[in-house]
């Protein structure tokens, strides 16, 4: 599969411990009114954690604020199901069940069987697997010499895939992935999320995660593990983000040697007051809910919904790996920009405070501004934004990397 990479990246940097006060309108405190979603993503954190969850026949959730309510799609065993719906009840949550054809472990086997060969030209770019729309899976990609042809076209795959594969596959042709790769760009160590970097010896942009703790408790800051170099520095300053420790063993997260924070930037890309928030916890999204963004190179972005859960993504550098992907509902606005790669995907958990959702891979359906300008600004104005963002949860990155703990704060 061919992918792009976010490899300005979305990085942002501040003084480790910034005193600035918050801006007037604070998108990430107002992203989410009354916490009616905190409320559905702290059921999910409750689900998730239920023993037999995994072996039972729970696929995903698709979350829906507006009516405090929630819908499991399922496939198979039913057992669990009474019991979720109780507690949904007790917490003032309407659980309903919808069946679904396919459980996660057939979504991903025909999707690792896709992605393992040739479609008659079709250069296949990503996989999508769990959409609240489609019960199946859908290819993207396009055919790279001469023109697209017709939608109808792409029926003899469709088939030829499905009947591969005994699950239900559609051809689309679509845009591939880009992987992006003091104030925000003056960060010191500990450093906080969000933070730009920039490796002067490759001419890279890139952004920092959220700060994880080793087994041996020191904390260390993270980003994509495409942001492959070990010389990032803060863009505007002198603070060394050190070589890379690790990577984690899903999530394309690399791990590096600078101590991190339980701080994350927030604010434009060229907030002067190093305006931050602590992040408390994890934030366990579903299908329908709404995130934010904090790269280092394009700043905060909010408004993002959670359209797939299970987006396949190669960023030629190690094994695929299953991403979420979010689309920008404010017209005019952007997800993420070229540079944001590694920068943290966020919920607000109320006033000053997030939720740690996943860290920032890639973006597509690029939005040119005026002269092609990106309406995001940035250290580069002429980078390229998108509306919608690929991003790993932070979850899985953390729970693969052996010993490690997410850094937070009160």
């Amino acid at each position: 599969m061919g992918a792009a990479i976010l490899v300005i990246s979305m990085l942002a940097v501040s003084p480790a411990r910034p005193a600035g006060a918050a801006p007037p309108a604070d998108v990430v405190d107002a992203s989410d009114p009354g916490l009616r979603q905190a409320q559905l993503m702290d059921f999910k954190t409750w689900l998730i954690a239920r023993p037999g969850l995994a072996a039972s026949g729970y696929v995903e959730s698709v979350d829906h604020p507006d009516t405090m309510s929630t819908t499991l799609l399922w496939h198979g065993d039913a057992a669990l199901q009474p019991a979720l719906v109780a507690e949904g009840a007790r917490r003032g949550i309407t659980v309903t069940i919808q069946p679904r054809l396919y459980g996660l472990p057939q979504l991903k086997a025909a999707m690792r069987a896709v992605a393992a060969r040739s479609w008659n030209g079709f250069a296949v770019s990503g996989i999508s697997g769990l959409r609240a729309d489609y019960d199946g899976i859908t290819v993207e990609g396009a055919y790279p010499m001469g023109p697209q042809p017709p939608a109808t076209s792409l029926t003899s795959l469709n088939e030829s895939a499905t009947a591969a594969t005994g699950v239900a596959v559609r051809f689309e042709v679509a845009a591939a992935p880009v992987f992006t790769s003091a104030t925000r760009d003056t960060d010191t160590a500990p450093l906080n999320a969000g933070g730009l970097m920039y490796s002067p010896g490759n001419s890279e942009w890139c952004s920092s995660g959220f700060a994880i703790r080793d087994i041996v408790g020191k904390t260390h800051t993270t980003t994509a593990r495409h942001c492959k170099y070990d010389d990032y520095r803060a863009a505007n300053g002198t603070t060394r983000y050190g070589a890379g420790v690790l990577r984690s063993g899903d999530g394309a997260a690399r791990e590096l040697a600078a101590s991190g924070y339980f701080w994350m930037f927030d604010g434009a890309w060229n907030d002067a007051a190093g305006y931050k928030k602590t992040v408390t916890g994890y934030g366990d999204v579903s299908l329908g809910d709404h995130v934010c963004s904090s790269g280092g190179m394009s700043g905060v972005h909010c408004n993002i919904n959670i359209i797939d859960m299970l987006y396949m993504l190669d960023d030629h550098l190690g094994p695929t790996f299953y991403s979420i992907r979010g689309k920008q509902l404010t017209n005019g606005a952007i997800s993420a920009a070229m540079g944001d790669s590694g920068g943290p995907v966020l919920v607000t958990a109320g006033s000053g405070k997030v939720h740690a959702v996943g860290m920032a891979q890639a973006g597509t359906n690029d939005v040119p501004g005026p002269s092609g300008v990106c309406p995001a600004g940035g250290v580069h104005t002429t980078t390229v934004c998108f509306t919608d963002i690929y991003f790993t949860s932070m979850r899985v990155i953390v729970s693969t990397i052996s010993g490690a703990t997410l850094v937070t704060g009160e």
